[in-house]
């Protein structure tokens, strides 16, 4: 099994309940200053939507991954050290 830290689910019935769970993601996301870029992502974030609709007699349903890779700024123009470096190779 594979385990992953701080994951949740969460079922929402609106577009506003998905917005709002998109700007706290947004909020506990991890992020570093760089020469490129004030607010570079450190971390990634992956999201599964899971869409249904339809009546008692004919279901749709819909699979959606929406995925954010952590910022890759070019090392040599990022000005960064330390930890920071490290993330980028």
């Amino acid at each position: 099994n594979i385990t992953v830290q701080n994951l949740s689910r969460r079922t929402i019935h609106c577009p506003e309940e998905m917005l709002n769970l998109l700007e706290q993601a947004k909020e506990q996301r991890s992020k570093a200053t760089t020469a490129l870029n004030k607010d570079s992502s450190r971390s990634h974030m992956v999201i599964d939507v899971h869409v249904s609709s339809g009546t008692a007699n004919q279901q749709n349903n819909a699979h959606l991954f929406l995925v954010d890779l952590a910022g890759s700024e070019r090392m040599y123009k990022s000005n960064v050290s330390g930890q920071q470096l490290k993330e980028l190779q």
